[in-house]
């Protein structure tokens, strides 16, 4: 989720510099009124940004990042939490940072492009983790004959949404005795796996601060445009190198699957 140094800029400028400079770092000995002195610190607004955005897109031990911004432990710690309270501010109000459920014909649009790859999903969605919010979207707010996909581990909801979620099969389900049925649910049951994969693609670089890293992956994907999740859907994907990721991606070692990643 690398970004370039367009979007980097685009950031700084959206607000994150400006909330940066005029915004007293929060401290317990320090009142939040107080006037900030931006000179006193050790970064400035573009290293802070480079800062979180380093962080949220490694998996290094925090003395690597003060080695490379040249920080003590307490200091990366303050400035960690405050960058990406400002990171996720400036998300929030820019375009590219939006999160929103489709509204109209972009149920049919985004279904589209699911059905074309998985013929048995018609009127599928994506996964999530919100599920309460996700029960009230799909109660009052997604077509008839719509459903989300989600993995084994989401809760299916109540009786009012039934139907609404399809996830794969578990290990301990029983089967249908009929053979047909048998087999048409396990076909369904390999394209919802299939299906599944894309949710990883996306989720990969998101940690535990869900809602800034989703906005930051949105405003990847529109500002970088490199998108793995667009490769596979849009029709300029690349047959033979995607296909064989989709049909035998459970079989595969992780260092084949990190050569598929696409990176800016």
């Amino acid at each position: 989720m690398g970004v370039d140094v367009s979007t980097f800029n685009h950031l700084l400028s959206a607000g994150f510099m400006t909330i940066w400079n005029t915004t007293p770092i929060p401290r317990d000995d320090i009142p939040t009124t107080a006037v900030p002195r931006a000179h006193h610190h050790s970064l400035d607004s573009a290293g802070a940004l480079g800062l979180v955005l380093h962080w949220l897109n490694s998996t290094m031990q925090g003395v690597s990042l003060m080695q490379i911004f040249a920080l003590i432990p307490s200091t990366v710690s303050h400035y960690l939490n405050f960058a990406l309270a400002i990171l996720l501010r400036t998300l929030k109000h820019i375009p590219e940072g939006i999160i929103q459920w489709p509204a109209g014909d972009k149920f049919q649009e985004l279904n589209y492009l699911v059905t074309a790859r998985h013929p048995l999903l018609t009127g599928s969605w994506h996964d999530s983790c919100i599920a309460q919010l996700i029960y009230k979207k799909l109660r009052k707010e997604t077509p008839a004959g719509y459903y989300l996909v989600a993995d084994t581990a989401f809760p299916c909801g109540t009786d009012q949404i039934a139907g609404r979620i399809k996830a794969p099969i578990k290990a301990v389900q029983h089967l249908p005795s009929d053979k047909i049925e048998r087999e048409n649910l396990l076909a369904f049951n390999w394209q919802l796996l299939s299906f599944c994969q894309t949710a990883e693609w996306g989720m990969r670089t998101l940690q535990d601060l869900v809602e800034a890293c989703v906005r930051l992956n949105n405003l990847h994907a529109q500002k970088v445009s490199i998108s793995q999740i667009c490769s596979v859907y849009m029709p300029i994907w690349v047959q033979n190198e995607q296909e064989e990721v989709w049909a035998h991606f459970e079989s595969m070692l992780f260092s084949k699957q990190h050569r598929n990643d696409r990176v800016a």
